[in-house]
């Protein structure tokens, strides 16, 4: 290419001062651009040997070794970003109504037990699976400690309705008999039966609505042998 140039400026020179043909001018002016685009070509073809990841992270796979001939459209690497980290469920379509985009959720993950991450709803899909009955909802964690991976099976609770200062109690301790709950209150050494209405259950816990006062102690285990205005002693351990 350098030559063609340096030739074709002398060419040029020449036919300038009308020292050459135009026919002459114009054979080295054709050799010298197809050249150049040749040139311009091969420094395309070069720049696209380089793979360039579109988005941040790492390579969690790689799809060809040295020595392999990669065609058009092949893929070599699988690139798994870290931030954000986003959970995949499904949702029953009955509770469609009580979700919302930027939810409050809670992360749990069998891998680490006891453990807890923040997180929030970041899409709820518009249409509910009809062979499924569900629909798919994007939550996205919020992971500060770098401990979450990619893969990890977890459970997730979103909070949609929120109750503060209200009474709770084990869920062990309600008795269900058709559509009537009732737990067994302490007083003293004896059992009185009580019959009660409960709310959310969060956990291992149940909210009370109606039927109970705070500060009252209610039997846990063991209500299935009971009957009202039985006589007990209370255990400590």
């Amino acid at each position: 290419l350098d030559r063609l140039h340096n030739d074709f400026q002398r060419k040029k020179d020449l036919f300038d001062k009308e020292l050459i043909t135009a026919e002459e001018y114009e054979n080295t002016r054709f050799e010298y651009e197809s050249q150049k685009s040749a040139y311009e070509l091969a420094e395309l073809n070069l720049k696209n040997t380089e793979i360039v990841s579109p988005i941040n992270g790492v390579i969690s796979e790689r799809f060809a070794k040295v020595g392999n001939m990669i065609g058009t459209d092949q893929q070599v690497y699988k690139v798994t970003d870290f931030d954000p980290l986003q959970a995949i469920i499904f949702v029953p379509e009955h509770e469609l109504r009580k979700l919302r985009k930027n939810q409050q959720s809670i992360v749990q993950l069998d891998a680490l037990p006891g453990e807890t991450f923040a997180a929030h709803v970041e899409r709820i899909s518009p249409i509910v699976d009809p062979t499924t009955g569900t629909f798919k909802v994007t939550v996205q964690v919020k992971d500060n400690t770098n401990t979450l991976r990619p893969g990890m099976f977890g459970r997730i609770r979103i909070v949609y309705d929120t109750h503060a200062n209200t009474l709770m109690i084990p869920k062990s301790a309600v008795i269900n008999e058709d559509v009537t709950e009732s737990v067994f209150v302490v007083k003293e050494d004896t059992v009185y039966r009580k019959t009660i209405r409960t709310g959310y259950v969060n956990g291992t816990n149940i909210e009370v609505l109606e039927g109970l006062d705070e500060g009252e102690m209610v039997v846990t285990i063991g209500q299935g042998s009971l009957q009202d205005s039985s006589k007990v002693t209370v255990v400590s351990f």
